[in-house]
C-alpha cells in the first residue's frame, strides 16, 4: 500500500515541477508578449498557479522518501526562484534598469542543464527507490 502512495506522490509531484517549469517557460512570456501587443500599462501574474504547484509537492511530502523528496524541493525552489526571478526583472525593465535581451534572456539562462541534471537525479533515485523495494 505504501509503495502505491508513493508512486502516487512521485507522479503528482513530478507533474507539478513539469507544469510549473511550462509555466514559466512559455506561459509567462507568452502574457508579457501579449500584453506588449495591447499596449498593456500593467501585468499581473495569478500568483495562485505557483502557489497550487508548491502546494501538490508539500502534499506529496509524507508518501516519498527523505531523499527523493529533498530533490523535488530543491527544484520547486529554482522553478520558484526563477518564477520570482522573471518578475523582478520585468520590473527593471519598465522602469530602464534592464534590457529587452535581459528579458528575453532570463528564463533560459536560469533552466539550464544544471537543473535537467537535477530533474534527471530525482528520476534516477525514484528509480533506485523503486529497485529497492522490489528486492
Amino acid at each position: 500500500m505504501k509503495s502505491s502512495k508513493t508512486q502516487q506522490a512521485f507522479e503528482t509531484s513530478r507533474e507539478a515541477i513539469e507544469q510549473f517549469e511550462n509555466y514559466i517557460r512559455y506561459d509567462m512570456p507568452a502574457l508579457v508578449n501579449k500584453a506588449v501587443q495591447n499596449k498593456q500599462k500593467n501585468l499581473n501574474f495569478d500568483s495562485s498557479v505557483p502557489a497550487e504547484y508548491v502546494t501538490d509537492v508539500q502534499d506529496s511530502k509524507n508518501d516519498l522518501p527523505e531523499k527523493i523528496y529533498g530533490i523535488i524541493e530543491s527544484i520547486m525552489g529554482h522553478l520558484l526562484q526563477t518564477y520570482n526571478g522573471y518578475i523582478e526583472i520585468l520590473n527593471k525593465a519598465v522602469s530602464g534598469e534592464a534590457t529587452l535581451n535581459d528579458v528575453n534572456t532570463f528564463i533560459p539562462s536560469r533552466i539550464t542543464s544544471i537543473y535537467f541534471s537535477a530533474k534527471k537525479e530525482l528520476d534516477e533515485q525514484y528509480k533506485d527507490f523503486i529497485s529497492e523495494k522490489s528486492s
